[in-house]
């Protein structure tokens, strides 16, 4: 939607324009229902509009930009002609050869204004969220360079830091979702702090999620989950070593057997669309047993296309492929 004139054209915008709209229909409904989530003498949540920050692939390259404020890009300040009259400095770092190109715009009191990055935008979150900051805190201007020691474990941001930008998940609220929700895989995160469920940037390896979790784990004396989906804590060798020696022959016995039973709330009806543990349970049963992939207890392993022997055409027809 417009905002003030401005269309964002961002996903993020996007959600945060739909949650504030959502909440304001849920208020004003509330009356019919006889209860309200609004503390008492409290405002409808009104949109003052978004952080244009945002990280996209374009052909094949990363490429990303963030601002502390919008006036990094309403005040250009990443262009030298008019950083020079506001009393910025930048940092540039180029290599031809890979493409990489990285400018960071920096005041006077060491403060991270924004920046651009192409070729490589691996610590974007972690920029993102030091452009946040008063100043570079421990760092100096020479570690934000890629290589330097830009990238971290969390450790170091401030609990209302935010980490997924999409859904304006803090790093506090992952914090205690692990401890409080006793959340110990990223699909936990996702269904408890809804972080991760926009674009999922933030929960890749460079996110700062993952690397929460993890540290957050530890601290508790806990281990990260390293289980082949969050359906089953098994790797894909002890899952295959477990299968052979229990001469489990069906999806629903290796189930039974290796799933997370009790950690899953309604395990069947979640395991129904798991698109990473059944593939690996077919491979596994498939090299083991050599049975016929369409039988009972082993077709609902198999796509569509398999189950039918058929391709499914756009127009929801069949085509049928001979055997």
């Amino acid at each position: 939607a417009s905002y003030k004139g401005m269309c964002y054209g961002l996903i993020a915008p996007g959600w945060e324009q739909a949650g504030v709209l959502a909440k304001n229909f849920e208020d004003a409904t509330w009356g019919l229902k006889k209860t309200s989530s609004r503390p008492a003498g409290g405002e409808a949540p009104l949109y003052e509009g978004s952080d244009l920050s945002t990280k996209l692939k374009l052909l094949g390259v990363d490429v990303a930009s963030f601002g502390s404020t919008t006036d990094f890009w309403f005040q250009r300040q990443f262009d030298d002609a008019k950083a020079g009259p506001l009393g910025l400095t930048s940092t540039i770092q180029v290599d031809p050869f890979s493409g990489l190109y990285r400018k960071l715009i920096l005041n006077k009191d060491l403060k991270l204004l924004g920046g651009l990055l192409v070729g490589n935008a691996e610590d974007y979150y972690s920029l993102l969220n030091l452009s946040k900051q008063e100043n570079l805190g421990k760092k100096a201007p020479s570690d934000l360079f890629l290589g330097g020691s830009s990238e971290g474990d969390g450790e170091d941001l401030s609990d209302d830091s935010i980490v997924c930008l999409c859904q304006k998940v803090t790093k506090k609220q992952i914090v205690d979702a692990i401890k409080d929700e006793d959340c110990v895989t990223i699909a936990d995160l996702k269904r408890t702090t809804t972080a991760g469920n926009g674009c999922g940037g933030c929960v890749l390896s460079t996110g700062f999620v993952p690397k929460i979790l993890r540290t957050t784990l530890e601290s508790l004396g806990k281990k990260a989950f390293v289980g082949i989906s969050p359906f089953f804590p098994f790797t894909r060798a002890e899952l295959f070593d477990i299968i052979r020696v229990k001469q489990l022959k069906t999806y629903e016995e290796v189930v039974e057997e290796c799933a997370r039973a009790g950690k899953i709330p309604d395990l069947q009806q979640a395991l129904v669309g798991d698109e990473v543990c059944k593939p690996v349970v077919a491979s596994i049963l498939a090299s083991l047993w050599s049975e016929v992939p369409v039988k009972e207890g082993l077709r609902e392993l198999q796509d569509t296309n398999d189950f039918v022997m058929a391709n499914m055409q756009r127009s929801g027809q069949y085509s049928v492929i001979p055997r």
